[in-house]
């Protein structure tokens, strides 16, 4: 039981799919530490150089600018918009390529088909967390190298205010609340991808498996928006920077995906036969 396990997680880890998720992905990291984290390091040596330096001036610290904590720069805008499309392409699509090449009916005829389906919901899982989490941590290192890590200051940050969730983590232990929401963003990103799971159920098209999640993410976007209640969009909630406070909603979004993905999965599973 343990190889079938193991065996999937290296499949999903070694696709062309993860190479291309994480080459989208630490491009537009990379890129934000250019366009954005660069030149702010220069201003703030430009700053410190003026011989009168305001007693209250504060440096542009890490916490407040690194890609996980903004999204209005372009390149932030991007990320969290197209984050079920870099979670879903590592592995999103195995489970339906697996039934049409009859790679299921091979690997049941070894294996108790319910571990099967287990282990492809944990490696898709696991695919999609790591390829939004990686840029996150690589954007957040880079930007060490060029901002000082300073205690955010409650009178120049412009995103985080007392109504925030933890928002006295943020002021007291930044770094604790940054890995926070880069656990946050993995967790629902690999819940994201393995609504592709459930969906190769109800249809004959790869395209229409690898788009579900983003279709799903972006509906709830728009439904939002049409309410005037984006704050309650995980486009925005999944961002630290984001002034929320809905640890409720988190919850019921994480458990919304996770019926419409593994219970769907795992019940659809059990009542078809693997040559479906």
């Amino acid at each position: 039981m343990k190889t079938i396990y193991t065996n999937e997680v290296k499949r999903a880890f070694n696709t062309i799919g993860m190479k291309l998720a994480l080459l989208i992905g630490c491009g537009l990291s990379i890129w934000h530490v250019v366009s954005v984290i660069i030149p702010q390091s220069s201003q703030i040596g430009y700053e410190l150089s003026v011989e009168a330096i305001d007693p209250l001036y504060v440096p542009t610290g890490l916490f407040n600018n690194w890609m996980g904590n903004e999204l209005y720069p372009i390149q932030c805008y991007i990320f969290y918009l197209i984050l079920p499309l870099l979670a879903v392409l590592p592995f999103g699509s195995s489970f339906f390529e697996d039934r049409k090449s009859g790679y299921i009916i091979n690997v049941c005829t070894r294996v108790d088909k319910k571990t099967y389906y287990k282990a492809k919901y944990l490696a898709v899982f696991l695919s999609g967390g790591v390829a939004v989490a990686t840029p996150l941590l690589l954007n957040l290192i880079m930007s060490s190298m060029f901002l000082p890590a300073l205690l955010p200051d409650n009178g120049s940050n412009g995103t985080i205010s007392p109504v925030t969730m933890l928002y006295e983590l943020f002021f007291t232990h930044p770094l604790i609340y940054i890995l926070m929401f880069i656990v946050i963003d993995f967790l629902f990103a690999g819940v994201i991808a393995t609504l592709s799971l459930s969906y190769t159920y109800f249809t004959e098209h790869k395209f229409g498996v690898l788009i579900v999640p983003f279709v799903f993410y972006f509906f709830i976007y728009s439904l939002t928006n049409l309410i005037n209640r984006t704050e309650y969009s995980l486009f925005f909630m999944l961002n630290g920077g984001a002034n929320n406070n809905y640890l409720l909603v988190y919850i019921l979004y994480f458990l919304l995906f996770f019926v419409l993905s593994y219970i769907v999965f795992m019940w659809k599973g059990k009542k078809q036969d693997v040559k479906a």
